[in-house]
């Protein structure tokens, strides 16, 4: 029988004390998971938050979380984009949904595959609510997850396991879609009834709502200016191969992020060449072309010396393996010079050893140092 133990929370504004087993469930002694119109979505577990499946195995004190509040508003985004996820896998395994910036109330989406209509994942998404799938979390194995996310065709979860060295992994799962354990999550698939999902640009957006109003989606207002801001920052890190969190380590991991900062600071001095130029043009149609006769110059010299990013690219490719190639020679000259091995570390052997090295003309006496020089050797000879 499992030892019992004394859990305080709070109920209704007042504070209370129960009784439980060890390894009981948080949500089995909060049944109410509406209060005042207020939807308990996780809890704090002596001011840690976890999910409402979390187990209690010692006394403590345990708070609810609501998602009028910031960290509740937090894990029914979290749970929402697992939700999105598991819906677009259903529809078609083959479709992954890349996350990107938030913008209105909202996450925008691209499709890396098929894509799939706004309102035909919107109906699926809505299934899974009206099904009121249980939210899991668990630990599996580190191979367990690896062989999960490639059947699951999760290429960047997969790739960031790689730079992982724990012998366990924690997911979350919701009916036969798993994905990466980021934080607590609602407890079941019913808990989101509020959001929205509208075609936006190239893909879509998961809208949600306000933490001050849990109940309602805001009204959408567009932001073109800023999402073409994102839309730039993501094109730019297509081109260097770097999309993810993963995609970074594996240049940290290869040794090779130098070059990429040395391209991305490239990059930005190009955008502020840009910048530079924006201002000229925009003046010029003012007819205010001899007041801004200076910056003109300065437009004029910033496009001379950032002439083009995919020159600068070529030019630091170019610097790298000349570097490489002068270590490579400045080797083989060293080797020419002393013979093979010359690069090789010496390593000196234990002094009444058959291979002890000669006598260098050096006395050790183990306190201190004597050095006879050869003159002195001459004469006493």
């Amino acid at each position: 029988m499992s030892k019992p133990i004394k859990i305080t929370y709070i109920r209704n504004g007042k504070e209370e004390t129960a009784e439980t087993e060890a390894g009981s469930q948080v949500f089995s002694f909060m049944p109410e998971f509406s209060i005042n119109g207020k939807q308990l979505v996780a809890a704090k577990i002596n001011n840690e938050l976890c999910s409402l499946d979390s187990t209690l195995e010692f006394d403590c004190k345990v708070e609810p979380v609501y998602n009028n509040t910031k960290e509740g508003m937090a894990v029914y985004r979290r749970s929402l984009c697992l939700l999105l996820a598991a819906a677009a896998h259903k529809i078609n395994p083959k479709t992954r949904l890349l996350v990107g910036n938030s913008i209105c109330y909202g996450y925008y989406y691209t499709f890396d595959g098929p894509a799939i209509e706004a309102e035909v994942l919107k109906k699926e998404m809505q299934k899974l609510i009206s099904s009121d799938l249980r939210i899991h979390t668990e630990y599996i194995s580190w191979q367990q997850a690896a062989d999960l996310f490639e059947k699951l065709n999760l290429q960047e979860t997969r790739k960031q396991l790689n730079h992982s060295c724990k012998s366990k992994i924690l997911i979350n799962k919701i009916d036969d879609f798993s994905d990466l354990y980021f934080g607590p999550l609602v407890l079941s698939s019913g808990s989101l009834q509020v959001f929205d999902l509208i075609k936006y640009q190239d893909g879509l957006l998961l809208r949600f709502p306000k933490t001050k109003e849990p109940n309602i989606v805001p009204k959408f207002k567009d932001e073109p200016k800023l999402f073409n801001i994102f839309k730039q920052y993501k094109e730019w890190g297509k081109r260097v191969n770097v999309t993810s969190a993963a995609s970074l380590n594996d240049l940290i991991a290869n040794r090779k992020i130098n070059d990429f900062i040395d391209i991305s600071e490239t990059h930005q001095e190009k955008c502020i060449s840009d910048i530079a130029s924006q201002i000229v043009e925009s003046k010029k149609g003012d007819g205010l072309d001899s007041e801004r006769h200076q910056v003109c110059i300065f437009a004029e010299d910033m496009q001379k010396v950032f002439s083009g990013l995919d020159e600068a690219v070529k030019f630091i490719e170019k610097d790298r393996k000349a570097r490489a190639k002068a270590r490579a020679e400045k080797k083989a000259a060293k080797e020419a010079k002393f013979g093979h091995g010359a690069n090789e570390k010496l390593v000196y052997k234990k002094k009444n050893s058959p291979e002890a090295k000669k006598d260098d003309g050096i006395k050790r006496t183990g306190k201190v140092i004597h050095i006879k020089s050869k003159k002195d050797s001459s004469e006493e000879e």
